[in-house]
């Protein structure tokens, strides 16, 4: 259950990251957002039990 968590909370972290892009439009920190929520995601998928 914990990998699916964390897998909903990389996807909820990139979302943010499109929201923070539409306000400030600063594409270096909207793609680093997006890339620290893409990790964990990953981190999360790998992590989900089986």
């Amino acid at each position: 259950m914990q990998g699916i968590k964390n897998m909903l909370l990389g996807i909820a972290i990139m979302v943010s990251s499109i929201a923070f892009y539409s306000v400030y439009d600063n594409d270096m920190v909207a793609v680093i957002i997006a890339f620290i929520g893409l990790c964990i995601s990953i981190y999360g998928y790998s992590k989900k039990e089986k």
